[in-house]
């Protein structure tokens, strides 16, 4: 079947191109009253039964045919608009290329930049080299604040969390955090060494595919394949300092504060200002200096 949308007086319309239909038939509730003709025609429908049909003069606006044409109205048809093989028709498998459903105006602009190739998008370059898991393992063990989690993935031991429970594991000579929630899913999470850590959150925080989401969505991003101690921390840091999102994220607003009464002082030198000045000498010893004004 081949079908297509369009409008009827305006109207849209799903339309049906229909070989096997000697006219046009369209639904009564599509069209506007003022558009029949007040000429009644007998249709033979596929199984031999006639059936009188009220007659319409419709604007059609569709792949396989435009103009102004009779119409046999009915009550509900399979399709808003059945296309048969009426003068100018297009045939089923030929629709106009060029038919759109909205006729734009074209401005001097656009006409002007119609041919340019499209402006490249801008993608920082953040994976500058690749990373073997050999490196990976040896960044790990050359790291000596990962000394303590080695230890404990020796022992086989885990310990109950926020959420759930952690255990760490040697996988492939490489050292992860196994994560187990409270609904039994388990996540694997890779612990980076420091020297790659950087690259990380810049994949979960500017990539292409990352959008420069906020703190939390991207330590979600980084939690769901990596794991460090105090990665959130690092990752909140990053967020907050990031130049894209310090031009693009909104200022917020001063908000109003009542006014108060300022105290009357009745009496001279009743208020004292009093500065503090610390010492420090080479012996990390303090002095205190006051000064009242």
């Amino acid at each position: 079947m081949h079908t297509a949308s369009g409008f009827v007086d305006g109207n849209p319309v799903n339309v049906l191109r229909d070989t096997g239909c000697s006219g046009i038939v369209v639904c009564q509730s599509k069209i506007d009253e003022t558009n029949l003709t007040g000429k009644f025609q007998v249709c033979v429908l596929a199984d031999g039964t006639k059936v009188k049909v009220p007659v319409a003069m419709i604007m059609i606006d569709t792949p396989y045919l435009s103009g102004k044409y009779e119409a046999w109205c009915m009550q509900s048809p399979v399709y808003d608009l059945i296309i048969g093989n009426v003068k100018e028709v297009r045939s089923p498998g030929n629709p106009d290329p060029k038919w759109s459903p909205v006729q734009a105006v074209e401005t001097r602009q656009q006409t002007k930049e119609k041919g340019k190739p499209p402006v490249k998008l801008k993608v920082p370059e953040i994976v500058k080299s690749s990373v073997s898991p050999d490196e990976i393992c040896k960044a790990q063990k050359e790291y000596k604040f990962l000394t303590k989690l080695w230890d404990l993935a020796m022992k086989h031991e885990s310990r109950a969390v926020k959420q759930g429970s952690v255990r760490w594991i040697i996988s492939h000579d490489m050292l992860f955090r196994e994560f187990t929630s409270q609904d039994g899913k388990v996540t694997s999470q890779l612990i980076v060494p420091e020297s790659m850590r950087e690259t990380i959150i810049k994949l979960a925080h500017e990539s292409i595919m990352s959008g420069h989401l906020a703190t939390r969505r991207s330590v979600a991003r980084v939690l769901a394949e990596f794991y460090w101690p105090g990665v959130q921390f690092d990752v909140k840091r990053f967020c907050q300092s990031c130049d894209v999102c310090q031009r693009t994220v909104s200022k917020g607003k001063v908000m109003r504060v009542p006014l108060d009464k300022m105290p009357l002082i009745e009496e001279p030198s009743i208020v004292w200002l009093l500065t503090l000045l610390v010492l420090y000498t080479h012996l990390q010893t303090r002095k205190i200096v006051i000064f009242s004004r």
